[in-house]
């Protein structure tokens, strides 16, 4: 997991009337889920703790300077990879029925939240898949490259179909699928 540091410098706050007291802002940890009011609530509570001289008004969040704080915060980061590619397969989710001019069915949402599951759980030293949305509202992956072809389909039952060519094997089968763990199947298959 990422996780960054937030400094005085990393942020624009304006004429904020706690600017002063950016001078003397110490790093705070935040993880990769970290979100501008989680870095408020702990900005704001250490310069509680840091200032003797505060009555005990002063302690209640002054919703004001939060909307400031939000309104004027630049905390960003990258999107991964994983995540553009997990944003992408969710967006599905937004898609009708004949999406493809075609008839083809809706996504399930089952699908879509299974095909989620499932990249969130692969390593991080494997390359990631093309997403792949069937007729049938089905979601599915596809590698095809690097000496693999696998193609796996989330079914609407909550399993797994695959068909997985390597070094000349070929492997096919249907799984159940649980969303909290890599079946075993693949981290041989994909060698992770």
């Amino acid at each position: 997991m990422t996780s960054h540091t937030a400094t005085a410098e990393n942020y624009v706050f304006g004429n904020l009337e706690t600017e002063q007291n950016l001078n003397q802002f110490k790093p705070i940890p935040l993880s990769a889920e970290s979100t501008l009011s989680d870095l408020f609530y702990k900005w704001h509570s250490a310069l509680i703790k840091e200032d003797g001289n505060r009555s005990k008004t002063s302690e209640a969040i002054n919703l004001d300077l939060y909307d400031e704080f939000i309104r004027v915060a630049e905390f960003t980061r990258s999107t991964t990879t994983r995540e553009q590619l997990m944003g992408e397969i969710r967006s599905w989710a937004l898609l009708k029925a004949d999406w493809d001019g075609e008839g083809a069915a809706a996504p399930i949402a089952g699908c879509i939240k299974n095909v989620v599951s499932f990249i969130r759980l692969l390593p991080d030293d494997i390359s990631l898949p093309e997403p792949m949305l069937h007729a049938s509202g089905n979601t599915g992956l596809f590698w095809g490259d690097g000496g693999i072809y696998a193609d796996i389909e989330f079914l609407h039952n909550g399993r797994i179909a695959y068909y997985i060519e390597q070094n000349g094997d070929k492997h096919k089968g249907a799984i159940n699928f649980d969303s909290e763990n890599l079946p075993p199947v693949f981290s041989v298959l994909l060698r992770v």
